[in-house]
């Protein structure tokens, strides 16, 4: 049972039917993923979205699909983000699948854009236009689309003029009172917030006062259970995801700022 061999073919066979949940059951007008039972049908989730499109390389390396249905899952998805509402460039954290209208995350939003999600769909755009570029019309396109967002994601509008990102941005009610301090889940926002165009970046004070937050970010020399682990206001650490997300597309060897080694 625990034989290495078997193991793989366990673990192989779990990282399909993840996959092919995403391929399947997929809101069938957006090509997105669905966000659950809990919302109506055609309800769909930025995030798990980003996760699904992030995969699609991976099945196509792993033969549970073909490289060009990949490819045109790739541009299905990219004309779907492309007539969805966007507030400032981001996406909403959920949309509904077939009018691409943005939905309340909330009872207290109208309709708002998620800039961390937003990140997380940027990121697994990029892994797609990196990996689907052959040249075909399916490619062509879908590149040019992942482009356009790129270019018009206002990542600096999202500061609401201070030095930190904040979460959320409502068309009726403002910014949301949360910002992206870190360290968690939301790195990729701040990675892509310092590299935009410049018309939409931000500056190094932002990720500097911002992502620290003044929140204990980085403890040197403590350990925890005998493990070296600096970073974060949680002595025992925090959730585990807010490691899986931002290393899904962020490789940590040799990835350091002025206050940590993400590596080492």
């Amino acid at each position: 049972l625990y034989a290495p061999d078997n193991q793989a073919a366990f673990l192989d066979e779990v990282g399909r039917e993840y996959f092919m949940y995403y391929w399947n059951e997929c809101q069938p007008n957006s090509k997105m993923a669905r966000i659950g039972t809990e919302r109506a049908r055609a309800t769909i989730a930025l995030a798990g979205s980003a996760y699904a499109v992030t995969s699609l390389p991976v099945a196509v390396e792993r033969g549970w699909i073909s490289y060009e249905q990949g490819a045109e899952r790739f541009v299905q998805v990219c004309r779907f983000l492309n007539r969805a509402e966007r507030y400032h460039g981001a996406w909403s954290h959920w949309s509904n699948g077939i009018t691409g209208a943005g939905l309340p995350f909330n009872a207290n939003q109208q309709s708002a854009g998620d800039l961390v999600e937003t990140s997380f769909m940027m990121m697994g755009l990029f892994v797609c236009s990196e990996y689907f570029n052959r040249g075909g019309a399916n490619e062509t396109e879908a590149i040019q689309l992942v482009e356009s967002f790129w270019n018009s994601i206002e990542w600096n509008f999202y500061t609401n003029n201070q030095n930190v990102l904040y979460w959320a941005w409502d068309k009726d009610l403002g910014f949301a009172p949360l910002k992206v301090t870190g360290p968690n889940e939301a790195f990729p926002a701040y990675i892509l917030a310092l590299a935009a165009p410049s018309q939409n970046a931000i500056s190094q004070s932002v990720f500097d006062e911002g992502w620290r937050g003044g929140r204990n970010y980085y403890n040197p020399g403590r350990t925890t259970y005998g493990y070296r682990y600096e970073l974060g206001k949680e002595a025992e650490g925090g959730p585990l995801f807010t490691t899986q997300h931002p290393f899904l597309w962020l490789n940590p060897y040799r990835l350091s700022d002025n206050y940590a080694d993400y590596w080492g």
